[in-house]
């Protein structure tokens, strides 16, 4: 019958379109951008910021009842009977995360130490946030994309594997070639597309959540003040407290937050206004670090996701006048 061919084409017309959508060949050098800021990032964070040695050792000083486990731990605890992990079991996989992160940043085993690192950060950020109950989201995104690139192929370029293989076929061939051409895979395109879309969701839900719950009132400068006051009293912090007092300031950033936020999934179909939103984006960041003590580092790094690092390569070579012609020994 006619119709069922008309489907069968429809519906085959689409699935092509998912697929070249999610699996068109792209650049494993932009993949493999994305996997050094990533684990540099995370080797930072495990030495510098939240989940350095002071952080296990504090637990060692709570008693355990103020362990309330979330969802993904409950659900470890009712299958394998984990409870509250001892300081020394948090010690350990600090120590086994830096290493896993250090091999994943080198391109080391890289599906291994990213798989590794990845899993095992997300651990730790589970029981982190069963303490006291307090759970954050300043981590969602990042955990999410460390996650997506150990399923992809981001150690095959910009790392040590890719050098080992290259050395492999140099000896096979008797011949070494640096090749300048990029090189492409179906699957180097989907993890950066998928985190992409899920920071739009974030982000247009949070607008979304403040209409819902606020209203237009949430734009009217008084509901920031409030926040601004709290986050004074909670941080004795000074700046906050001076702002608060300046609504004509508040209201037009009020609205330009809702705003920025609502329509922030535009650049998953405009491409060329990403350079409008992330700075807009780290601009609104930026300014709830310095006025409210909030910082999102782990997001600001996430907006790899939506850079061209390899038109940003290119241009880099143009002014910089890099050659461009094969080298072989």
């Amino acid at each position: 019958m006619r119709w069922i061919d008309e489907v069968t084409e429809l519906v085959g017309g689409l699935i092509q379109t998912w697929d070249r959508y999610w699996f068109s060949p792209a650049s494993l050098q932009r993949l493999a951008v994305c996997r050094l800021l990533a684990f540099g990032l995370l080797i930072a964070d495990l030495i510098y910021f939240d989940f350095s040695y002071w952080g296990w050792a504090f637990y060692q000083r709570i008693d355990p009842m103020f362990y309330e486990p979330i969802l993904f731990l409950r659900v470890l605890q009712r299958a394998f009977g984990f409870g509250p992990p001892p300081p020394v079991v948090l010690g350990t996989i600090y120590i086994a995360i830096l290493i896993l992160a250090i091999g994943a940043f080198i391109g080391y085993r890289t599906r291994i130490c990213v798989l590794g690192s990845s899993v095992l950060f997300i651990y730790l950020i589970a029981v982190t946030f069963s303490w006291f109950g307090r759970v954050h989201h300043t981590h969602g995104p990042f955990a999410l994309l460390l996650l997506a690139l150990s399923f992809s192929p981001c150690g095959a370029a910009l790392s040590v594997d890719a050098l080992l293989k290259r050395m492999r076929r140099a000896v096979e061939r008797m011949e070494f070639r640096w090749d300048q051409e990029l090189e492409t895979s179906s699957y180097a395109r989907w993890p950066l597309r998928l985190i992409g879309i899920i920071l739009c969701l974030v982000y247009f839900s949070s607008g979304y959540a403040k209409l819902r719950i606020g209203g237009l009132d949430w734009m009217n400068g008084e509901t920031l003040a409030y926040w601004l006051l709290q986050d004074a009293d909670i941080f004795s912090i000074q700046l906050p407290l001076i702002v608060a007092h300046y609504p004509a300031l508040l209201k037009p950033l009020s609205i330009s937050v809702v705003v920025m936020e609502l329509t922030f999934p535009v650049i998953l179909f405009v491409p060329r206004l990403v350079w409008l939103y992330l700075p807009a984006g780290l601009g609104f960041h930026l300014g709830t670090f310095v006025l409210m003590n909030t910082h999102f580092i782990w997001w600001w790094f996430t907006y790899m996701v939506f850079i061209d690092w390899d038109a940003l390569g290119r241009w880099l070579k143009a002014r910089l006048a890099i050659g461009t012609q094969q080298a072989s020994m």
